[in-house]
């Protein structure tokens, strides 16, 4: 984002002093000063915490245009620059613990399409055979290490999605992404065959990956 030739003069706190009077043009230009700072913070935050199914742009941008808001609807209130940064790094903490919560409970309806059963007695359940527990653990296991654009892909199949739809989600044609699933599933689909299958017990014996 090129520099706004209006704000040359300006130092971070008078571009503060004028964002709390509503100018979205100070706003959009202290942010942009600062991005390299916001970033590094959200790196690592999100490094520390494991990857994302969105984007590290995509929560950039979210905090962006919610601090953006905050000024055109008089919301900002930061008394010098410091103060604001702490503010933005606050609302871009809170983007990424929302997206991470949207995303555990992504992946647990996940796992619990795949495997047919409740994701608490999978794991918890003390009736559940040994066998099905191992099957649990080893699909929870692939789930979470998925990077993004796998789990994406995994996710979006599960759900029924054409190929179509999931290659315009990640950018690809509909025959790469075609091709990611298919090795997606013929890893998934070795990694438990290797397992022992339930059986009588009444479990799902199928993930149903078509």
């Amino acid at each position: 984002m090129p520099a706004n030739p209006r704000f040359a003069s300006f130092s971070d706190d008078e571009l503060v002093a004028a964002a709390e009077k509503g100018d979205r043009e100070a706003i959009v230009e202290f942010l942009r000063r600062n991005w390299t700072e916001f970033r590094r913070l959200a790196e690592s935050r999100v490094s520390a915490s494991g990857h994302l199914s969105h984007g590290l742009e995509d929560l950039l941008s979210t905090t962006a245009r919610q601090v953006i808001a905050m000024v055109t609807g008089g919301r900002f209130h930061a008394q010098g620059a410091g103060p604001a940064r702490g503010l933005v790094k606050t609302v871009l903490q809170r983007a990424i613990a929302r997206t991470f919560r949207l995303q555990l409970r992504e992946r647990r309806k996940l796992l619990h399409r795949a495997q047919g059963m409740p994701v608490t007695a999978a794991a918890n359940h003390p009736r559940v055979p040994d066998a099905v527990a191992s099957r649990y653990e080893l699909l929870t296991n692939f789930i979470r290490t998925l990077p993004e654009r796998d789990y994406r892909t995994m996710v979006m199949r599960l759900d029924r999605s054409s190929f179509r739809n999931i290659g315009a989600s990640l950018g690809c044609t509909e025959e790469a992404a075609r091709q990611r699933w298919k090795v997606l599933r013929d890893r998934l689909t070795q990694l438990l065959s290797e397992e022992p299958g339930p059986g009588a017990d009444g479990a799902p014996s199928s993930l149903g990956l078509s």
